[in-house]
């Protein structure tokens, strides 16, 4: 693999995984916002930490909110995320000086 490829490779990385980290920290607050705009509901952060949409073509869509939810698999993917985007600009600025 030649200089170039590479450089290439590691910045899709960089690109990609930091905004994968930035979509999975705020996907909780982007689709409340959605379901507010949508559906007139009145939501905020402190009343529903999980949303939930069941439906198909076939019969009826509900939309499920929760009060208490865990969201430690999405902080963990960020955070695997976040790292692999720091790892990929320390490789670039590297592959870019020489």
């Amino acid at each position: 693999m030649n200089h170039k490829t590479k450089i290439r490779i590691y910045k899709f990385g960089m690109i990609f995984s930091g905004l994968m980290t930035v979509l999975l920290i705020t996907f909780n607050l982007i689709i409340e916002y959605i379901i507010k705009l949508m559906a007139g509901i009145e939501l905020n952060i402190n009343s529903s930490s999980s949303v939930g949409i069941i439906g198909g073509a076939d019969g009826p869509t509900a939309v499920y909110l929760a009060t208490s939810g865990s969201a430690i698999f999405r902080y963990i993917f960020a955070t695997v995320f976040f790292i692999s985007t720091i790892i990929c600009i320390v490789k670039w600025r590297k592959l870019r000086l020489k």
